[in-house]
């Protein structure tokens, strides 16, 4: 079984806010739990279109932010550009960050090179892998919004939202911050 609705209830639930010249992109609400998932990789991500970026256009994302519950075996904070309304486009940024992420807290990434917010949609993922079932990203209680929940699971190489897969309904802990 790929997917379970068991979940890890978390109890560190705060993220310091961000300045009055920062911004953040996000649909998730305070962090609560972490779904177990089977072995294997994934990619859990936000997509944010051109409507949530609005006026945030010609800014630069600078840091992504996200809870992690239990530390997985590989992590990378990826962000794509557009492609579908189902699927992420161009690869625009992509950094290891498993030396640098701690479990059952909040982690902030600041990416070496900023991404340039265009009117184009921008896609937000975590990549990770574990050789046993395991909660890993954290996430809020729900319900799901549009475009909050994606997930890629590389036993099938499809992107589809965790509702799709499961009867789970919640957002991702993922936000990124920009300036």
């Amino acid at each position: 079984m790929l997917f379970s609705v068991a979940f890890l209830r978390c109890t560190e639930n705060t993220l310091g806010p961000v300045s009055g010249e920062e911004a953040l992109l996000h649909y998730d609400k305070d962090q609560d739990s972490s779904p177990f998932l089977a072995a294997g990789r994934y990619e859990a991500a936000a997509r944010f279109t051109s409507t949530q970026i609005g006026n945030r256009t010609g800014r630069d994302l600078a840091e992504v932010r996200y809870y992690v519950a239990n530390k997985p075996e590989s992590m990378r904070v990826k962000i794509y550009g557009a492609q579908s309304s189902a699927a992420p486009g161009s690869l625009l940024y992509s950094a290891d960050v498993l030396a640098a992420t701690q479990p059952h807290t909040w982690n902030t990434h600041l990416l070496a090179q900023p991404v340039r917010l265009t009117s184009n949609d921008i896609w937000i993922s975590l990549e990770f892998s574990h050789s046993a079932r395991q909660a890993t990203l954290g996430c809020d209680p729900g319900p799901a919004v549009t475009d909050g929940d994606w997930l890629y699971a590389a036993d099938d190489g499809q992107w589809q939202t965790l509702r799709q897969r499961t009867t789970i309904n919640i957002n991702w802990n993922i936000r990124g911050v920009v300036k």
